[in-house]
C-alpha cells in the first residue's frame, strides 16, 4: 500500500487477488473513500507497490505507479485518466492501463521504491539483487550486488543520492546512486531486516552530504559537527521485532526499541518524508481507547508487525532533556547547600541531607 499526501487524497493498494487499486480518499471533498480504478494483469499476488512522490507530478497530472508481484514482473501504471475521471465525479471503476512491463528478477520481488524526483525505480527480490530502472520506460540502469540473502526492503534518501536496503542476511546496506557501489554495511540485527527508512532532523540543502562523509567520517573535517545534515539516520525493523536507529555517518546503532513482540514489517511517517531526528521515543498502542488523530498524538512515525499491533511513536527527546537538566540543577543545588553547611560548621545537616557520613 502506498499513500500520497497531496490534500490527503490518493492511495494505491495491492493485493493477493493479483490486482492494484487506486482510491480517492475524499471524493468531491465529501463522502467515504472510493475505489476509482483497478489494474489487472499480474498472474500472482501483488506484494509491493509505489506511487509518484514528486508533488509537481500531481499538479501536472503526470502521475504513475509501479507494482511488482510473485510472478517476477514489474508493471508501470498511468494514473492520469483515472484521476481525471475522479475529478468529474464519474461513477464506476476505471480500468488502469499498464504502459510498460518487464521481468525484473529471477525470484519473487519483495519491494519497489521511487527516488524523490521520480526518475529512478529500485526493486529488490529473493534473488539477493537490487535493480535500478528508468521510471519512464523501465529500462535497466544497474544491478547492485552484495546481499547474501533476499532483499526485503529498499528506500531512497530524500537528502542525497543514497539508497538503503534491508535483507534476510540481517544487514542494512547503503548504496551510492552515483557509481552504484556499496558505501557501508550496518550490522547488528539478529534476524532478517524487513523494513528500512531514512529519517533526519530537517531537510538540508540538496547534495550537502558527500559519499566521503559516509565512507570516512574522520577525514570529513569540512562537515561541522553540529550541522543539520549530521543527524542523518536510518530506521530498520527486523523479524525479531526489534527496531534499530542507526547513525549513517558512523554506522553505529544508537538506539534499539523492543516494543513489538513479533516480526516488524513496516514503518511510515504520517507527514511523508520523515524529517525528524529520533534520539528516543515513546509509544502509543493503537488498541488504546484514547480519541484523537495521529497528528494529535504527536506521532513521528508508525510501525506495524505480525503481533497485530500498530504502534504510534512519539519523540521523548525534549522531555528527557528537560528531566536531565532538572536533575543537574537539583544536584548542583544540593552540592552548593552542602558546601554552605560545611563552611558554617553544620555537619549534622550535611550528613542528613546527603544521606552519608563525611569524615573530617
Amino acid at each position: 500500500m502506498n499513500f500520497y499526501h497531496l490534500y490527503r487524497r490518493w492511495l494505491i493498494s495491492s493485493s493477493k487477488d493479483r490486482s492494484v487499486r487506486l482510491w480517492d480518499l475524499s471524493p468531491g471533498g465529501l463522502g467515504a473513500p472510493t475505489c476509482v480504478a483497478i489494474g489487472v494483469g499480474h498472474t500472482e499476488g501483488v506484494g509491493c507497490i509505489c506511487l509518484s512522490t514528486r508533488p509537481s507530478a500531481y499538479v501536472e497530472k503526470r502521475v504513475f505507479a509501479f507494482s511488482a508481484s510473485a510472478d517476477k514482473i514489474i508493471k508501470r501504471w498511468a494514473l492520469r485518466s483515472a484521476m481525471d475521471l475522479a475529478d468529474t465525479n464519474a461513477t464506476g471503476n476505471h480500468q488502469l492501463q499498464a504502459t510498460h512491463s518487464v521481468r525484473g528478477h529471477d525470484k519473487d520481488i519483495n519491494t519497489v521504491a521511487l527516488s524523490p524526483n521520480d526518475a529512478i525505480l529500485a526493486s529488490g527480490g529473493q534473488d539477493k539483487l537490487i535493480k535500478l530502472w528508468k521510471s519512464d520506460d523501465l529500462e535497466a540502469i544497474a544491478t547492485l550486488r552484495g546481499h547474501k540473502r533476499g532483499v526485503w526492503k529498499v528506500a531512497f534518501s530524500s537528502i542525497d543520492r543514497i539508497l538503503c536496503s534491508g535483507s534476510g542476511d540481517r544487514t542494512v546496506r547503503l548504496w551510492s546512486m552515483a557509481d552504484y557501489t556499496c558505501l557501508k554495511t550496518l550490522e547488528g540485527h539478529s534476524a532478517s531486516v524487513l523494513t528500512v527508512r531514512f529519517v533526519s532532523f530537517r531537510m538540508p540543502p540538496p547534495n550537502t552530504i558527500s559519499e566521503a562523509d559516509i565512507l570516512d567520517n574522520e577525514n570529513a573535517s569540512h562537515v561541522h559537527q553540529n550541522s543539520t545534515y549530521n543527524s542523518l539516520q536510518v530506521l530498520s525493523g527486523s523479524a525479531d521485532g526489534l527496531l534499530r536507529l542507526w547513525n549513517v555517518r558512523t554506522g553505529e546503532c544508537v538506539h534499539t526499541f523492543d516494543e513489538h513482540q513479533d516480526k516488524l514489517w513496516t514503518l511510515a511517517f504520517p507527514r511523508d518524508g520523515g524529517y525528524t531526528e529520533i534520539a528516543d521515543a515513546a509509544t502509543v498502542d493503537s488498541t488504546s481507547t484514547e480519541k484523537g488523530t495521529i497528528e494529535s498524538l504527536g506521532a513521528f512515525f508508525i510501525t506495524g508487525g505480525s503481533d497485530s499491533r500498530i504502534l504510534v511513536w512519539t519523540d521523548a527527546t525534549a522531555a528527557e532533556e528537560q528531566q536531565r537538566l532538572q536533575e543537574l540543577e537539583t544536584r548542583a543545588l544540593a552540592e552548593q547547600t552542602m558546601e554552605n553547611d560545611m563552611r558554617a560548621g553544620r555537619f549534622d545537616k550535611v550528613s542528613t541531607k546527603q544521606g552519608h557520613v563525611i569524615c573530617i
